[in-house]
């Protein structure tokens, strides 16, 4: 285990990464057992973990949740024992506390409800908030209410502008590094990767990428790739521009995790950090990522690669003017951000959501590599892997079905509606009017 011995730190799977890339013709079947053979050997030959207890907590930093049964304290009232719950918010820095108790069980209910009473009690939010609270119920829980319980909780914290920390979901957990999920391959991520290859290789200066909700696009594109990047070449400069800055943020604060891990550090030695900002992460060989959104501030700025990552909000889908300015603010301030307009190369990931927003304007403007990958496929093809590999898909083909069945995608129709859905997840965007015929298409016309 040569790459073992040089990183100890190394993921089994950039080392199975490096191996497919030095070995082509190998089959993806072998991965499991290099991740079992990777652990037994980092077990018997690993180093050994060090555990620090931190000890001092900045101001503003953290705040803990977590309930108690108050059974066990023993508290009576008129001699009778309280046998309800006790939800406890505590501030690490200053030793700020607040309880109160919960009329039923552990529950999301529980946890929003007592939160919002201890920040209000506070009179202000933490950066971070960590709780272990449902960590019991949720590994009862299946995946597909453990996913919407984990979007509840994200946007709970987002809400109040914390980030989540800790071991509210214990499977998120990754080498200390929080996790949105357990990772599950398809090939569409291989041909997502296939094409930013092609973008880096100089072989094609302007990419869009039209898939549907959280199918990994943000991930692959947005933070994977751009830490590959400038792990590879810390010089280059990045831009990466949202709908929102809330958005941009929280991609930001996942491409840090990425960047501030033991295996990445180990996979790019010699890649150090200069800077760090909110939204701003500089190298000392003067590359960069820096975040923006739609109508941010540019000024002053280049970039050898700009990305843009969904810059229309779905709720502003139906407003001319939203669409409008995002396609103005793209052919005005943020093409001329090229530091070098014949190599600089333009990504644009997004899902469709209107006839008349920035992907269709593109796809007209032409001069677009398009990798188009609808939820459920609308027609025979083949998708070019790289590496000399391709995956024929069939009409009807679902695109990740371990993720989303396609009776999960057809509950989703029913519950959306054929509109959002058609534009969304099958990147098929239908006029408003549909397709009924008008009366101003019809004339009268004189007999001969």
């Amino acid at each position: 285990m040569p790459m073992l011995e040089a990183a100890p730190g190394v993921r089994a799977v950039a080392i199975f990464q490096e191996i497919c890339r030095r070995h082509p013709d190998l089959t993806v079947g072998v991965r499991r057992t290099l991740e079992r053979r990777v652990a037994r050997w980092r077990a018997l030959n690993g180093p050994s973990r060090d555990v620090m207890f931190r000890q001092e907590h900045p101001p503003g930093r953290m705040g803990l949740s977590d309930f108690t049964d108050m059974g066990s304290l023993g508290v009576t009232i008129a001699g009778a024992p309280l046998l309800r719950r006790l939800y406890h918010f505590r501030f690490a820095f200053s030793g700020f506390a607040h309880a109160h108790v919960v009329l039923g069980g552990e529950s999301f209910v529980a946890l929003a409800e007592g939160l919002q009473n201890a920040l209000w009690a506070l009179g202000g939010v933490p950066e971070q908030h960590r709780s272990d609270s449902l960590s019991a119920a949720f590994r009862n829980l299946d995946r597909d209410a453990q996913d919407d319980l984990t979007r509840r909780y994200e946007e709970l914290c987002t809400h109040y502008g914390m980030t989540p920390s800790g071991e509210l979901f214990p499977h998120q957990l990754d080498g200390g590094q929080a996790q949105l999920g357990e990772y599950l391959h398809n090939w569409h991520v291989d041909a997502i990767a296939h094409q930013l290859m092609r973008v880096h290789a100089g072989e094609g200066r302007r990419l869009l990428i039209n898939q549907p909700p959280r199918s990994l696009k943000s991930i692959c594109v947005s933070v994977a790739y751009v830490a590959w990047l400038l792990g590879h070449d810390p010089t280059r400069r990045v831009i990466v521009a949202s709908y929102s800055g809330d958005f941009a943020a929280e991609l930001h604060r996942q491409f840090r995790m990425v960047v501030g891990s033991e295996w990445y550090a180990a996979l790019f030695p010699t890649l150090r950090w200069a800077k760090e900002t909110g939204l701003e992460l500089i190298t000392t060989q003067g590359g960069s990522r820096y975040a923006t959104s739609v109508g941010g501030t540019l000024t002053g700025r280049g970039a050898d690669l700009i990305i843009v990552d969904d810059p229309l909000n779905a709720n502003e889908v139906h407003s001319e003017p939203a669409r409008k300015r995002v396609i103005d603010w793209y052919g005005g301030a943020l093409v001329s951000r090229l530091n070098d307009k014949q190599t600089g190369s333009i990504v644009a990931v997004m899902q469709r959501l209107h006839e008349d927003d920035l992907a269709g304007h593109l796809v007209r403007q032409g001069g677009w590599d398009h990798l188009d990958m609808p939820a459920i496929a609308l027609e025979d093809e083949i998708i070019e892997l790289g590496h000399g590999k391709s995956h024929a898909r069939r009409s009807g083909d679902v695109l990740h079905p371990e993720r989303e069945s396609r009776e999960a995608l057809e509950a989703i129709k029913a519950e959306v509606g054929s509109l959002l859905f058609s534009a969304q997840y099958q990147q098929r965007p239908v006029p408003v009017e549909g397709n009924l015929i008008r009366r101003s298409w019809f004339c009268r016309q004189r007999p001969h």
